[in-house]
């Protein structure tokens, strides 16, 4: 069998090659599809950052309600400007703060962990949606890398009968008929 070869040319992540009909099975224009990572995993990934953001800005947003409740036994009188300085970052309310946590033996994670404590339930609804959203993009690549073993297991046998053919190269500025000796 003599197959025909001519150069392929890419445009928009498709390969084409224009295989002239020199063989009988080789007739008609080809297009294979060639591409990085699908637009669907990427859009799930960054859903999956998303509601990563989400759950540190959460945190970051109610961490004055965890200093409240810290601050709540050690305070003789009511601290209740320093947790809203301290979390507008006032140098100030954040020496005492820290003044106070020292001289309680505590540190900003008995913060985090009083502020988790008092919104417990968006934490975990967020944690929730963060593991829908990864399971909806395991199951999309897991799909396109099924299609793709399907794809594979359909080209290879074509693949393998173009390698063991015999290839004429053809030059594209040779004239129809010039040089034949059939």
């Amino acid at each position: 069998m003599q197959l025909a070869v001519v150069n392929a040319a890419q445009r928009d992540s498709e390969l084409v090659a224009d295989l002239a009909a020199k063989g009988a099975r080789l007739h008609e224009t080809k297009m294979v599809g060639i591409t990085g990572l699908p637009a669907t995993n990427q859009t799930r990934h960054r859903e999956v950052l998303r509601l990563r953001r989400l759950k540190a800005n959460l945190m970051a947003a109610t961490a004055y309600q965890g200093l409240e409740k810290v601050l709540e036994p050690l305070l003789e009188e009511s601290g209740g400007w320093l947790p809203e300085e301290w979390a507008q970052r006032k140098p100030r309310a954040i020496k005492q703060v820290e003044r106070i946590l020292k001289s309680a033996g505590l540190t900003a994670d008995a913060i985090m962990a009083h502020t988790l404590t008092e919104s417990l339930d968006q934490f975990e609804r967020i944690e929730r949606m963060i593991a829908m959203a990864e399971a909806r993009r395991n199951a999309a690549l897991h799909e396109l890398e099924r299609h793709r073993a399907v794809l594979a297991n359909t080209l290879r046998p074509t693949v393998e009968q173009i390698e063991e053919a015999e290839f004429e190269v053809v030059d594209r500025n040779r004239p129809k008929g010039a040089g034949r000796h059939d």
